[in-house]
């Protein structure tokens, strides 16, 4: 027993040695990582620094050579009554901004405001280019005293309107040109299939409607317009149509017919 005592004790302190020894190479290898992993954070940094000094440097340079001055600018666009001196005035300021530095939204609302203008859409070209694409406003009637529309109902207002006179002539109270230009195409087509044209279309303050075509005039009143037009055209196609000279005006704010207005007859 003494023999077997003494051999275990033999390698319980070989094992207590080999152990300790283990923990001082454990720990060498940890200090020798930590090292290296600060060192590389110490690399980075100082990598990561010479960058902002290179570049803080040699910037000014490469701005000047990226960001240059506009050099040239292209209009695009088919124009009727927009003049293009006006788009070059409106343009000119901002090409003292360069490249990259152009407010283009802002050059854009710039060239929206002009009247004969509806859209615009501007683009970069590399490297000192713009490219500008206006799309002109399209009259479709004339709109109050001094106003235009489009097709979208939007209204505006040249400096000179004279030249419109065979437009149709829509008259409403102020912000109704939405709802003018919906009633005038629906009204348009009702009239398309007996052959008359809209002269005017006008909306009172207290919404009521009066129709002028080819030297007629009908009455609407407010509501039902779309029903009391399919009357009124299959009356006029029916009984009218033939002695549409001698008609002054027809009433159709009657719920089942018409009141028909005849001229006065000369000698």
């Amino acid at each position: 027993m003494l023999d077997v005592y003494g051999y275990s004790d033999v390698n319980v302190r070989g094992r207590r040695k080999k152990t300790r020894g283990a923990s001082r190479n454990t720990s060498n290898k940890k200090g020798s990582r930590a090292f290296v992993f600060y060192l590389k954070i110490v690399g980075k940094l100082l990598a990561l620094c010479g960058i902002i000094f290179i570049g803080g440097y040699t910037w000014p340079y490469i701005e000047k050579k990226v960001n240059q001055p506009i050099a040239r600018v292209k209009v695009q666009g088919k124009f009727a009554a927009l003049k293009e001196q006006h788009v070059q005035q409106t343009i000119e300021p901002f090409l003292e901004q360069r490249f990259f530095s152009l407010k283009i939204k802002k050059l854009q609302i710039a060239l929206e405001q002009l009247p004969w203008v509806e859209t615009v859409v501007i683009r970069r070209l590399w490297p000192d280019q713009l490219a500008v694409h206006i799309i002109e406003q399209i009259p479709v009637a004339r709109w109050n005293q001094r106003s235009l529309l489009n097709a979208n109902g939007e209204s505006f207002t040249p400096d000179d309107v004279s030249g419109f006179e065979g437009l149709p002539h829509l008259v409403g109270p102020k912000g109704t040109q939405l709802e003018m230009m919906k009633q005038y195409h629906s009204i348009s087509q009702q009239l398309r299939p007996i052959k008359l044209n809209i002269v005017s279309l006008q909306q009172s303050e207290r919404g009521s409607w009066t129709l002028k075509v080819n030297g007629l005039k009908i009455l609407l009143g407010r509501d039902d317009l779309l029903e009391k037009m399919q009357r009124f055209a299959l009356i006029y196609k029916a009984e009218l149509q033939t002695q549409k000279q001698r008609i002054k005006s027809v009433d159709v704010r009657y719920s089942n017919g018409v009141a028909v207005a005849w001229r006065e007859q000369r000698g």
